[in-house]
């Protein structure tokens, strides 16, 4: 087994001990650290303190909190304030890449000046813009990982609805399983018409079966806190996938 993988294990116990001290939901990394790196920090900062209320969200240099609220609280490159783009009018579509140096040099001093300054804060004010869109994507990447976490879980108890139904109403040939006859269906299902493939094969379905029921078997462990899946931005559903 890869070291990465034993480590990850170690960690998620670690979390499993301590889960209570993380606040719901819980942080995600600055991109200034690498994900292991962050795990890292996450577990010895979670083993230093008592409780969730002693946990430093507010430490925006190491975490950086994840609500789907804050995606659309950042401010976008078309937040610019009107006053700089009225006072640069003199650059064309506000676009700094256009602006002549000389043009700049010839104006007299103190319109060098105030153009300048200008000039400066339009240009601030984008590397801010772009550095807080970059924030913003990295919150977005880390709800899709979280969600794929609960549609596994999600998946997994539709699963286990359909089995219930084939055992109950459905015939079955000798030797075949429920299990079997409910992988079938939705094999069946997913044929967008008689004469195409199927979007699913019954291997891959029961590959993501059995990596379903491994998340949930780590979910019970930590009495339903999906916390456990949300802590490390690096545990992703392949972790939990037969063959690794």
């Amino acid at each position: 087994m890869p070291n990465n993988y034993v480590e990850m294990g170690k960690d998620l116990y670690v979390i499993l001990k301590n889960i209570s001290k993380l606040p719901t939901p819980p942080p995600t990394n600055n991109s200034q650290y690498l994900t292991n790196k962050y795990r890292s920090i996450l577990v010895n900062h979670l083993t230093n303190i008592e409780n969730v209320s002693k946990f430093a969200l507010t430490i925006r240099e190491i975490f950086i909190p994840v609500d789907e609220s804050s995606t659309s609280s950042i401010p976008s490159s078309s937040s610019t304030p009107s006053s700089f783009k009225s006072s640069i009018n003199f650059i064309m579509n506000d676009d700094v890449e256009n602006v002549d140096p000389e043009t700049l040099i010839k104006l007299p001093i103190d319109d060098f000046e105030k153009k300048q300054n200008e000039v400066c804060e339009l240009i601030t004010n984008k590397i801010i813009n772009i550095y807080e869109a970059t924030v913003k994507d990295q919150v977005k990447s880390e709800l899709l990982r979280r969600s794929q976490f609960n549609n596994l879980i999600l998946l997994l108890k539709y699963y286990e609805k359909l089995e219930v139904f084939c055992n109950l109403h459905l015939i079955r040939d000798k030797g075949k399983t429920v299990k079997t006859q409910a992988i079938k269906m939705i094999v069946r299902s997913s044929k967008p018409s008689k004469d195409k493939l199927p979007h699913i094969k019954n291997r891959e379905m029961t590959a993501v079966l059995s990596q379903a029921a491994r998340i949930r078997r780590l979910l019970n462990l930590a009495k339903n806190d999906y916390n456990i899946f949300y802590a490390f931005p690096d545990l992703h559903p392949q972790f939990f996938l037969s063959k690794n």
